[in-house]
């Protein structure tokens, strides 16, 4: 895959975005800020309507953003094309002042439109979508809203995650959640082998903290009745629940 000057990572909501990215940022040949966005919109000029992603590059390095001064976003939304709008970026950036780091966009909301991200990414652009089990999922979802609008959302993801691979499929690399947490190493090394870097040999003390953290998190019980629900949806995407691994 050639060098892109920016790696992807989406995923729906609550899958595990946020923490994918973390580890990936450890290594120095990544930087970014907290959602880039960029790509939601049609072209670099119409960014500014893309909100709150759009402020978001102005807000401070210290608040973990991407602290472009206001005075010099003109040149992101004034770039050509994509790549020269991420180059731009990385030269007002200040997480990129004296680096070479490819940008690292991680953002939620592209999965619901992959494959019009994706072909408005960068030629060679990589994306790493992370995927909970339905049941997991659910669990991070059910607090937030109705089990009628993560269906929704569950089945309006996996169409896009199909029409994507069909399009794209070569540049799209699915990091399961429960995977990660139970193999940290192994399976940031294949992310990392993906993006077309060396994996950092730091992960090693950070593994204990995330298996106990996601093995808390799915020792909370569900109702019964959920997760007949989940069940039922996994099945009508013929997918696995992951309920079985959990009784």
């Amino acid at each position: 895959m050639s060098e892109s000057p920016v790696v992807i990572v989406t995923g729906i909501e609550h899958s595990g975005t946020t923490l994918l990215a973390e580890l990936l940022l450890q290594h120095p040949g990544l930087a970014g800020g907290f959602e880039g966005g960029l790509l939601l919109a049609s072209e670099p000029a119409r960014f500014p309507e893309i909100d709150p992603w759009y402020e978001w590059m102005m807000d401070s390095v210290e608040a973990g953003y991407w602290g472009i001064p206001e005075s010099l976003i003109h040149r992101v939304c004034q770039a050509d094309n994509w790549r020269a709008a991420y180059e731009a970026i990385r030269e007002t950036s200040p997480l990129f002042r004296g680096r070479t780091s490819r940008l690292l966009d991680k953002t939620p909301a592209y999965q619901a439109c992959l494959p019009r991200v994706m072909a408005r990414a960068p030629a060679g652009t990589p994306c790493l979508v992370i995927e909970k089990t339905p049941v997991d999922l659910w669990r991070s979802f059910r607090k937030r809203t109705t089990f009628a609008d993560f269906e929704e959302r569950r089945r309006h993801y996996h169409q896009s995650w199909r029409e994507a691979q069909e399009t794209c499929g070569n540049q799209l690399l699915r990091i399961r959640y429960e995977t990660l947490c139970q193999d940290l190493e192994g399976e940031l090394e294949r992310a990392f082998r993906f993006i077309g870097l060396e994996s950092p040999a730091a992960f090693a003390r950070m593994a204990d903290s995330v298996r106990d953290r996601f093995e808390h998190d799915r020792a909370l019980p569900l109702p019964q009745e959920e997760l007949d629900r989940v069940k039922r949806l996994a099945d009508e995407l013929r997918i696995d629940s992951g309920f079985s691994r959990q009784a």
